[in-house]
Order: structure tokens, then C-alpha cells, then sequence
């Protein structure tokens, strides 16, 4: 009343409820005092309002919550008074949109959005505070600037539309335990800050501590491993031929050697020594095996041509063998010497292109000095063993490049 309405009378909230972050960045609370939902108001002042009996209720009445979009498709929103409100007054659609053939379709009707009514009658709901669901009366403002006129007709019609955007039906992450990782990672951060470290960093793969760590320690390639082009056969590369080099292999951050130092210097980055079993690399540079990380793009229409044009099955690559053995070979056997000539006749140079880094590996395997290939290959009496061959053709890279 008028008579007990003083200065002091109201305690309240004049802030807004603020329901936090989704990823549990920051906390849910009333914006004016950062307090709890159920915390009393922060401030004081006189009552405003309407009388009881003719006080403009909104109606928070909604249909299901949409599992696509964590949001409702339906919500009531009609201003009431208590006085005439009856099982009548609401209408509402339960349920949800879906799409059905094209068409968004209610699931409490299963009839179309655009010529569906309200299937369900219900007197108006109104929540007041504390009420966890009286959250629902806080919405997302929209951005776009409005002259007063467009203001004044948005706020009419605003809160029916606007309250399906309220972040009420949205999961939000428990800010407390997002904040309590984070303190519990600058503590050990704090404790470990002088052990040693084993950088992961490409072309370092030195030791440091975090507490001398900073952003001149580290010369590393912040870039990856191009393997490069050549356009050319196996034994073109044998023959030392002139070569029609489409791009060397480089590093792509300065297009360096792979044993180019590093070219750029950061932090250095990586888990502690005592913990980085399972966490390290098998290989590291210099060592030309730890090329196995880095893996190569190919466009899909390259792809596809290899696919369908160079790709062959274990059957078509031992009919292959016993042909060009028979064509070329003594007595339908091929000396290991022939091996380059035989990955040219199955396309090894190009297959090198394809996003499979093991063929990268049996081609230098075929070409290097060493002749790595011709002794995996060997029957022990100077010819290829087709089954030796086709385990070799068909290796994954764990089995060209394995562990120590």
C-alpha cells in the first residue's frame, strides 16, 4: 500500500540474470551483484508495480525443447491477468519442429508449421521468483539499432518471439569446475616450473624448464614436411637423368632441406621428461624416418585418377609380376636388379603422388645406394620372390619405417 511504501521498502535486483557460459567461461548470476539466483536483492529502494488484481502476468507456457537447436519452438508469451484466466486461455503446441520430406511438421500434431493452430488448450502459467523456472522471463536481447518507434513495437511483441531465444533449455558447463582446472594447472604449472621438459617442437627436440622458457628459446620449422615432385621414373632417378623437378621437398614455413635448421623461434612446447613416455615421438629430426608423421594432400580428382587408373589388388599385381617375369625375366624369374624397372611398369612415381606416405618410402627404399629394397625383396639367390614382392608392395608405413 501506499502507507508502508517507503524509500527503503523494496530490496531487489535491478541487474539482469546472467546464465553463464556455455563452455563454463564465466559464472551464472544476477548481473548487479554477481550473487546466486536465490541470493536477496543487493539493493534497496520503494516498490513499483501494479495492483494485485489487474497486475499483467506473461505466460510462460512452451512446447518441447527442440534437441537440434536446445531451443523451443513454441512459447506462449500472451499477457494475462489472473482474474480471467481459465483452461481456455492458452494455446499451445506441445511439441516441437521437425523436418519431415522438406516440410517442418509439428511432432504433438504432425501438422505443418504454416497452417498448424495451437493444438492444446491450458490455463496461463505465470512463475515468480525464486522459482528456478522464472528464469525463463530472461531472454537474448536482439543487437539491431532501432529508432523509439520500431523500439516501442518491438517491446509489445518481444517477449512471445524472444523468450524461444532465452538460454534457460541451453546446457551450460559448470563454471566452478573450469575455473577450479584452471587454478589446479597454474599450480602444477608453479611446482613443475623447474623440471626438466623435452621440446616437441620440429628441429629441436632440446630439454628445457618453464621457468627459463621464453619466446627466444625455441628455433624450430613452425611448418610441415612437403615431400615435394619430381615427375619422374625410378630409373630415370637411378640413371641420374636430368630431372623435370616440379617442386623440391621442403619445409613449407622457409622451404628449407629437411636438415635445415629450424627457421623461426618461439616458446618451446612439450610435456615434462618424467611423463613423456607415450607422449613423444618414435622419431625425431634429423632422422629421416620421422617424415612418417607429416601426411600429404591430394586434391580428390587426383585422387580418384589413381584410384581408378594405377590402383591395383593383390591379384592384378601378382598377374602383373608373373607377365613382366615371363616378358623380361630368365626362365619367368626377374633378377633384383629389375626391381626399378618393375615399380615403373606398376607406377610407382606416380603412386608416390598419392595421400599413401608408404609409397614415398619404398620409392626411396628402390633408388637410394643402398639398394634397400633389392635385399627385402631377395630370394637369397639374386631373383625377386614374388611373395616377398607383393608383402613389400602392399606394407603400411608401421611396417617400411617400424619402431626400434
Amino acid at each position: 500500500s501506499e502507507e508502508t511504501n517507503f524509500k527503503e521498502a523494496c530490496r531487489y535486483h535491478p541487474g539482469r540474470w546472467e546464465f553463464g557460459s556455455i563452455h563454463g567461461l564465466w559464472p551464472e548470476c544476477w548481473t548487479c551483484c554477481r550473487g546466486e539466483w536465490s541470493d536477496p536483492g543487493c539493493s534497496y529502494g520503494p516498490h513499483r508495480g501494479y495492483k494485485k488484481d489487474s497486475y499483467p502476468y506473461l505466460c510462460v507456457n512452451h512446447g518441447a525443447v527442440n534437441p537440434r537447436s536446445n531451443q523451443v519452438d513454441f512459447f506462449c508469451g500472451a499477457k494475462f491477468q489472473e482474474k480471467n484466466n481459465d483452461d481456455e486461455q492458452c494455446r499451445a503446441h506441445p511439441g516441437y519442429l521437425k523436418f519431415v520430406g522438406g516440410d517442418r511438421i509439428w511432432t504433438c500434431c504432425q501438422e505443418g508449421e504454416e497452417i498448424a493452430e495451437p493444438c492444446q488448450s491450458s490455463s496461463h502459467r505465470a512463475i515468480e521468483w525464486p522459482d528456478p523456472d522464472a528464469k525463463k522471463y530472461f531472454y537474448t536481447k536482439p543487437v539491431k539499432v532501432m529508432s523509439e518507434g520500431e523500439a516501442a513495437r518491438q517491446k509489445k511483441e518481444s517477449f512471445q518471439e524472444m523468450a524461444k531465444t532465452t538460454r534457460f533449455f541451453k546446457p551450460i558447463s559448470d563454471y566452478n569446475a573450469v575455473e577450479n582446472a584452471y587454478r589446479e594447472k597454474l599450480k602444477r604449472d608453479k611446482e613443475t616450473e623447474e623440471m626438466p621438459r623435452i621440446c616437441l617442437n620440429w628441429a629441436c627436440h632440446g630439454q628445457f624448464t618453464a621457468k627459463g622458457n621464453h619466446q627466444q628459446a625455441c628455433r624450430f620449422h613452425p611448418g610441415v614436411w612437403d615431400f615435394g615432385h619430381t615427375g619422374v621414373t625410378v630409373q630415370q632417378v637411378i640413371a641420374n637423368r636430368e630431372r623435370d623437378v616440379m617442386w623440391k621437398p621442403h619445409w613449407t614455413c622457409c622451404r628449407g632441406e629437411w636438415l635445415a635448421d629450424g627457421c623461426s623461434r618461439s616458446k618451446h612446447k612439450g610435456p615434462l621428461l618424467a611423463e613423456s613416455e607415450g607422449r613423444t615421438r618414435k622419431f625425431n629430426w634429423p632422422d629421416e624416418r620421422a617424415q612418417v608423421y607429416f601426411r600429404k594432400v591430394v586434391s580428390a580428382a587426383w585422387k580418384e585418377k589413381l584410384e581408378e587408373q594405377h590402383t591395383y589388388s593383390r591379384g592384378q599385381v601378382a598377374r602383373l609380376f608373373l607377365e613382366y617375369a615371363n616378358d623380361r625375366g630368365i626362365q619367368g624369374q626377374l633378377r633384383t636388379d629389375a626391381l626399378p624397372a618393375l615399380c615403373d611398369r606398376l607406377k610407382l612415381h606416380l603412386l608416390v603422388c598419392s595421400d599413401d606416405i608408404s609409397y614415398q618410402f619404398k620409392f626411396q627404399d628402390v633408388v637410394c645406394e643402398e639398394r634397400i629394397a633389392e635385399r627385402i625383396v631377395d630370394d637369397g639367390a639374386g631373383y625377386i620372390d614374388k611373395d616377398k614382392f607383393l608383402a613389400w608392395w602392399f606394407a603400411p608405413i608401421q611396417d617400411i619405417r617400424p619402431g626400434d
